[in-house]
């Protein structure tokens, strides 16, 4: 089990958004730099229920048709984490940007 996976089981989602049968959440830890400021670290994830045999499962597979869906839920989730993201930094360090943010770089799709 990854971090991320640790995190989301203990942990509820800050923002949860639907169409139809897709869903997209956002969760956000806050972790601390060398220099020991705080910032927000979001993460996402984006999964399809569907029935089979009588039971409900879960799926991060998509049918064509259901691009748009993604894509709006999607855009809506990054959305909602560049305002969360303004909003610590607006509350929490009056001076700091989201340039201030330790971004990485290179991360592969």
């Amino acid at each position: 089990m990854t971090e991320q996976d640790e995190t989301a089981k203990n942990q509820s989602p800050i923002w949860e958004m639907r169409a139809g049968k897709i869903r997209a959440c956002v969760w956000v830890t806050v972790k601390e730099t060398d220099e020991g400021r705080s910032y927000p670290d979001f993460s996402t994830k984006i999964e399809k229920s569907y029935e089979s045999g009588g039971r409900w499962r879960v799926t991060s597979y998509f049918f064509v048709d259901e691009l748009p869906a993604l894509l709006m839920l999607s855009m809506a989730a990054y959305q909602f984490i560049l305002k969360s993201r303004a909003a610590w930094f607006k509350k929490s360090e009056p001076d700091a940007t989201p340039a201030d943010l330790p971004y990485e770089e290179d991360v592969p799709c």
